[in-house]
């Protein structure tokens, strides 16, 4: 029995009519999971307690302007060096920051290593605005301990909540009296979140629905310190081409530090020589 070239066709067109409205429920539909999910996706927070810290530390608590008490590692800067204060990536817990600033450590730098809200065992949840309460927290918690020079120093998604710091110490807003940041480093910057979610996800319209923007670019003509970018050319989480746009943007002086070869996940072991060199130049 053969069936006649009309009903294939029927066929054929209600086919053509179905699969763009399939197409066109499912892109919704994942839109809204964006949307919906976007927070969890961009704070990956480690909830479990971290344990003792690593030898040369001590934990700490530093209070939030909201009330919170955040648990963070602080271990004391050798004769001539400077503090950093590191503000980690977004799915780091305080033992995975050691890991990466261990040779910063070894070399004598102070750092205070801090875990944001919602975070090891932290209370509250993570956001834009929360994280820089977090940072000017961790500022505060500092000047207390006599560091009024303290290097700010975030590590990608940290480098907004960094380039936050430097941001409003510039402009005087919220920072201790007689406290200046002795300078900024950026490892893995971004311009923008909403600007890494766009390369990650081209088709849909991230750059309207970002609530979280950390939107470095917008403040770098204001910063008033010194600048160190060091960023992996074989980056496939933020890109290369992010970083290098921040630096391009930054006043002087500033350093950049392209990195042959190496990706997202590096560590402090890499550019600590550097480090070092900037900050001498820059004391």
């Amino acid at each position: 029995m053969q069936i006649s070239a009309s009903p294939l066709v029927f066929y054929a067109w209600k086919v053509v009519q179905v699969v763009p409205l399939i197409l066109a429920l499912g892109w919704l539909g994942v839109l809204a999971l964006l949307w919906t999910f976007q927070r969890n996706l961009l704070y990956p927070a480690p909830r479990e307690l971290p344990g003792p810290p690593p030898a040369g530390y001590r934990q700490v608590r530093v209070e939030t302007s909201d009330g919170l008490a955040l648990g963070a590692w602080y271990r004391p800067a050798s004769a001539g060096r400077p503090t950093i204060l590191f503000f980690s990536g977004n799915a780091a817990s305080l033992p995975t920051s050691a890991d990466w600033c261990g040779a910063l450590a070894d070399a004598g730098f102070g750092l205070l290593l801090l875990a944001y809200r919602g975070y090891d065992g932290n209370p509250g949840a993570p956001s834009e605005q929360g994280l820089y309460r977090d940072g000017r927290a961790a500022v505060a918690w500092l000047a207390g301990q006599g560091v009024d020079r303290p290097v700010l120093a975030g590590l990608s998604l940290g480098s907004g909540v960094a380039a936050e710091m430097a941001y409003e110490a510039a402009a005087s807003t919220g920072w201790p009296h007689g406290v200046t940041p002795g300078a900024l480093l950026l490892f893995s910057p971004y311009r923008s979140i909403p600007d890494v979610a766009a390369t990650r996800y081209p088709i849909f319209p991230v750059r309207l629905l970002a609530r979280d923007r950390f939107d470095t670019a917008s403040k770098l003509a204001a910063l008033r310190v010194p600048i160190f970018v060091a960023h992996g050319e074989d980056d496939q989480v933020v890109p290369f081409a992010q970083g290098l746009a921040v630096y391009n943007s930054a006043p002087e002086p500033k350093r950049l530090v392209a990195m042959k070869g190496i990706g997202h996940d590096y560590s402090s072991a890499e550019v600590l020589g550097a480090i070092e060199a900037f900050l001498a130049g820059v004391s």
